[in-house]
């Protein structure tokens, strides 16, 4: 995921060249962001996690977080070459800084989970979070600037 911020912002301008101060400026957020990623890496182990006391965690620490859902490709059964879209429900989590000079303006925390049966309606999978085990999650830094750009 960083990868793709960084060459969205690394990608010239038509009009101007990227200035020596401008790789600077992105080779201060890359950095910055990692260091981030890393804080939330060492206090949130949430691979492996039983899903719902990891919300609750997450919650006290005021971060809102909702079941959604991603259209996500895999080959289709029987070829090789064709996709298909597969709705994957995950959790969504977001906080909001209040601190005036913090890197992060949004963290975004977004979960996998192994639901016991992922085509459940929504009310169902809910339940489910409190037996489901976290599989996988990614964590992001939004800066101002990238909110700024929305």
């Amino acid at each position: 995921m960083g990868s793709l911020s960084l060459l969205a912002c690394t990608e010239p301008s038509p009009g101007r060249p990227i200035t020596e101060e401008g790789w600077k400026r992105v080779e201060q957020e890359v950095k910055l962001t990692r260091l981030e990623r890393e804080k939330f890496d060492a206090s949130h182990p949430l691979k492996g996690q039983v899903a719902g006391p990891a919300l609750r965690q997450l919650h006290d620490e005021e971060y809102v977080c909702h079941i959604g859902y991603l259209d996500l490709p895999r080959i289709a059964k029987g070829t090789l070459a064709t996709f298909e879209f597969v709705r994957t429900p995950m959790v969504f989590c977001m906080q909001g800084s209040t601190q005036p000079d913090d890197f992060c303006v949004e963290r975004h925390v977004n979960l996998n989970i192994g639901w016991q049966d992922p085509k459940a309606p929504e009310s169902e999978l809910s339940s489910q979070l409190a037996s489901s085990v976290i599989t996988d999650r990614v964590f992001r830094c939004d800066t101002a600037s990238d909110v700024k750009r929305r």
